[in-house]
């Protein structure tokens, strides 16, 4: 299975799902498009860990990532406007965000842990780090009304400062012999990160930003541990679904009555099924063209923009 086809099979899965949420959700009160609607979103979550993937795996043969990440950025900040349109109504960038802010920030994770863990005194990348407790005292000043806007310029000023140490800082003599210890640094240095990602409210979240991580640090290349990578991320995700508990009163006593979830086992499922297309890739790119490659990213805000279009011509609007 090549590179092609698994982004094919991503994006197939991610229209899928697109559907059910842009045109049969404000239509469910129909049973049968309630199905259809409930299905579209089962296959929608195989989307996101192949898109993890393929990301992680492109890290590894890019030969520029710094070009990468701004592609991604790039993509990122030209559909929130769709995609804003689309699912929220209210255009805003740094909140409720697109699934392209979360590819970037993944990115970015990688760019600064391959560049801190070869580094002399990669301790100091990680003094920022120390102001990020100091945010959650805004929540207790006069401008606490603007905590989370005060807390979400700090943390970018944070990965900015991380960022520019990761690339400035000199090299370690030794590289290449990187230990156990620095890897962790590294692996701390990008940690705020995730945080960055639950701010800006992107699609799947610090969830998101560290699967792409995990999978990238657990090793593409490999077939076992990047399926292991991608189903430790669906159980981490999807898992607690699976068991559902319901409180009920009886002779004036409360009593919790657990089961099993099939929307839950459903999700999982799905989510799991992309562990094990990844297993299949088989290191190839398969059909490699310019217009290829970039219709795979200008995919996204179009297929949106469609879906919306087609919503507002059902609805009469």
């Amino acid at each position: 299975m090549s590179v092609f086809t698994l982004k094919l099979i991503a994006i197939i899965s991610m229209l899928t799902d697109h559907i059910g949420v842009i045109i049969l959700q404000t239509r469910i009160s129909d049973p049968m498009l309630q199905d259809i609607y409930i299905i579209s979103r089962y296959i929608g979550r195989t989307a996101f860990p192949v898109f993890a993937f393929l990301v992680a795996n492109g890290c590894k043969y890019t030969k520029d990532i710094r070009k990468y990440m701004f592609r991604l950025g790039c993509l990122a900040l030209i559909s929130e406007v769709i995609f804003d349109l689309a699912f929220s109504g209210d255009i805003s960038f740094v909140y409720n965000t697109n699934v392209f802010y979360t590819l970037f920030l993944g990115v970015a994770y990688i760019e600064i842990y391959e560049k801190m863990k070869n580094k002399k005194n990669q301790w100091i990348a990680l003094l920022p780090i120390i102001a990020i407790p100091a945010i959650l005292l805004v929540n207790f000043t006069p401008f606490h009304i603007y905590g989370l806007h005060i807390a979400g310029a700090t943390i970018a000023l944070c990965i900015l400062l991380i960022y520019t140490l990761a690339h400035k800082l000199p090299d370690n003599a030794n590289f290449g012999k990187v230990s156990c210890q620095k890897n962790i640094v590294a692996i701390i240095a990008g940690i705020p990160l995730l945080i960055l990602a639950e701010l800006l409210t992107t699609d799947y979240g610090y969830f998101g930003v560290g699967l792409i991580f995990l999978v990238y640090l657990m090793n593409p290349e490999n077939k076992l541990l990047r399926s292991l990578a991608l189903s430790m991320g669906a159980i981490f995700h999807y898992g607690g679904g699976v068991f559902g508990e319901v409180w009920t009163e009886y002779e004036g006593e409360f009593i919790i009555e657990r089961f099993i979830n099939l929307h839950g086992i459903s999700a999982l499922t799905f989510a799991l099924l992309a562990a094990v297309l990844v297993f299949f890739y088989n290191g190839k790119y398969g059909t490699k063209s310019a217009i290829v490659k970039y219709g795979f990213y200008a995919f996204y805000p179009i297929h949106i923009l469609f879906l919306t279009q087609i919503s507002r011509l059902l609805s009469g609007s």
